[in-house]
């Protein structure tokens, strides 16, 4: 008999604990918390690399070489190039709330090399013992070699990643000796124009966007905008570089647009 109680206490038992765990609710699935990406800032400075396209306008007339009045001797004439560009740059940031709306303010600095080419076509006069004088027309293959540009920059952010912006300031570019031609089959005219560095300033408009996966990495375009003053370029003989009586009195601008991508150090909050 006792036997036959303590057989029976331990079947009570176990179903208790078989019955008890039915009843048990499950554990509950906790669901692992969303990490949210880090909003990017504009904040912190920048190194940058890119390329694109340029148009370059040459307004000139011929004069003395030394005329301290730049008494054209010839008419204007324009002319023009076209071509590629590489760039690269650098910069700081600095990101702050005005209004309500996000501003980002910085200075930034590029170096750009290529650039238009095109065909200078001018006139010089031709001196005779008494007038009326000749013009003989030129010609010859202009090249703009480099330009630089520095100055500050501001904009607003579109949306966290997008930033439209403004920047000016002040730019120089160099265009190469120009090996001049006359026209008519007639061969090289012995002169050339020196090569000639501009000084000016230029005004620009651009989008930026960060790029989400890649944490540092922006992606730019830019619309630019140069204009320099007016310089002699000066005429040489092209044998021995000698001056010459005459050269081109030019007032040039630029147009550019050019994209590029930007690392940013200090990017995140």
């Amino acid at each position: 008999m006792k036997k036959l109680a303590m057989t029976l206490s331990a079947l009570a038992a176990l179903t208790g604990s078989a019955f008890a765990a039915d009843m048990a609710p499950a554990p509950r699935y906790t669901k692992a918390p969303v990490v949210a990406p880090p909003v990017a800032t504009w904040t912190g400075c920048y190194i940058s690399g890119g390329g694109g396209y340029s148009m370059s306008y040459d307004d000139h007339y011929g004069v003395l070489t030394g005329d301290p009045t730049n008494t054209p001797l010839t008419d204007t004439t324009t002319t023009g190039g076209r071509g590629w560009l590489g760039m690269v740059g650098a910069g700081c940031d600095y990101q702050f709330t005005a209004l309500g709306y996000g501003v980002v303010f910085g200075v930034m600095g590029d170096y750009d090399f290529g650039g238009a080419k095109g065909n200078f076509e001018g006139s010089v006069p031709l001196f005779t013992a008494a007038p009326p004088f000749g013009v003989a027309t030129v010609f010859g293959s202009d090249k703009q070699n480099w330009s630089w540009a520095v100055g500050p920059r501001i904009g607003i952010l579109v949306t966290p990643s997008l930033l439209t912006y403004f920047n000016g300031g002040y730019t120089e570019t160099h265009f190469g000796q120009v090996d001049l031609n006359v026209s008519g089959g007639l061969g090289p005219l012995g002169s050339s124009l020196a090569a000639t560095t501009f000084h000016g300033w230029f005004l620009g408009s651009g989008t930026e966007f960060a790029v989400p996966s890649i944490p540092g990495l922006y992606w730019r375009n830019e619309y630019r905008y140069s204009r320099f003053n007016g310089a002699d370029r000066t005429g040489i003989n092209t044998f021995t570089g000698v001056p010459v009586f005459l050269s081109e009195h030019s007032k040039v601008d630029v147009q550019a647009a050019t994209t590029s991508l930007i690392y940013k150090f200090n990017m995140w909050h």
